[in-house]
């Protein structure tokens, strides 16, 4: 048991809680928790390095009590030092390593609690995944509505929508492969021009084929824009008793490969024209930190100055 604690009073994103000072609690006392938005990999072999070198935690674990039992702790935040500090123990031997600096709060705390405390320090620490922020997005809204959501993510009510309808088409994909890849492609779905993604038809085909096998990266789902925009080739990429190569076929020779001479360019120019009008802002807020895109965006302009100029004089 631990010993008798001091706390001190918080408040965590409208989360009232008594904190407790620093204490070590016995690993075995220690339960995860099931509702954990971050559910990725917990193993992390730098950070459990860096707790070796320097034999104890910065900072500690932060855990709840468990009702009815007052020996026993669910973890808040803390998962993969946990994780760290039972590999020093187990795989290592390190007996040193056998409690953990934590602090606690004072009484058990529901789930809408834990997530606005899980989301207020991640926040500050700015170290969540964009998985994680749907994730958590996606429970906030299903336990407390929009708005209170909206609330304690700290984010507009737009970007909220959007992390919850990537996460409910993520939902819908096959489950036969990683989260990580789930969420990729619904995130392609989303970035979709309006008319697109609210197609209920459509959407629901380009998840069937991702079950089938046709389509294979989220990229894929991009490249098939030119397929959506001309009517005879989205109406065959509808039909269940199509492929991929029966749309594509339909296509004028100019969608697939382009033509040679002055036609050529005056096609692609339009078809950039027309690409970038229906450009979704979600695929340029993702390529804002990119230094290699934005140099082709500078080759790009340069090259249209030079055909500009080249047809005023002549």
């Amino acid at each position: 048991m631990v010993e008798k604690l001091d706390y001190s009073q918080l408040n965590w994103s409208g989360v009232t809680v008594k904190l407790s000072q620093r204490t070590d609690i016995a690993l075995e006392k220690i339960t995860p928790n099931p509702e954990q938005p971050r559910r990725g990999e917990k193993s992390d072999e730098e950070l459990r390095k860096n707790i070796e070198v320097m034999g104890t935690l910065i900072n500690p674990i932060l855990v709840e009590p468990i009702a009815g039992d007052e020996n026993l702790y669910m973890i808040i935040d803390g998962e993969r030092r946990l994780e760290a500090y039972k590999a020093l123990l187990t795989v290592q031997k390190k007996q040193a390593f056998a409690k953990i600096p934590s602090q606690i709060v004072d009484r058990p705390l529901n789930i809408t609690e834990r997530l606005r405390i899980w989301v207020s320090i991640h926040r500050q620490r700015k170290d969540w995944s964009a998985i994680e922020k749907e994730r958590v997005a996606y429970d906030l809204v299903k336990i407390v509505g929009l708005e209170v959501a909206q609330a304690i993510l700290g984010v507009s009510m737009i970007e909220v929508r959007k992390l919850v309808e990537s996460m409910e088409l993520a939902n819908q994909m096959p489950h036969d492969q990683e989260f990580a890849t789930e969420i990729s492609y619904a995130r392609e779905i989303r970035s979709l021009a309006k008319p697109y993604r609210n197609d209920e038809k459509l959407v629901n085909r380009i998840i069937r084929r991702i079950g089938s096998g046709e389509i294979t990266t989220s990229k894929n789902i991009r490249d098939l824009k030119p397929l959506f925009r001309d009517p005879v080739a989205r109406e065959i990429f509808l039909k269940e008793d199509s492929s991929l190569e029966d749309a594509w076929a339909v296509l004028p020779k100019t969608e697939l490969h382009g033509m040679s001479g002055s036609n050529g360019l005056r096609q692609s120019v339009s078809n950039l024209a027309q690409y970038l009008r229906t450009l979704p802002a979600i695929e340029i807020d993702n390529l804002k930190r990119d230094a290699n895109f934005l140099s082709q965006i500078e080759q790009a302009e340069s090259a249209l100055k030079t055909i500009r100029k080249m047809i005023y004089r002549g």
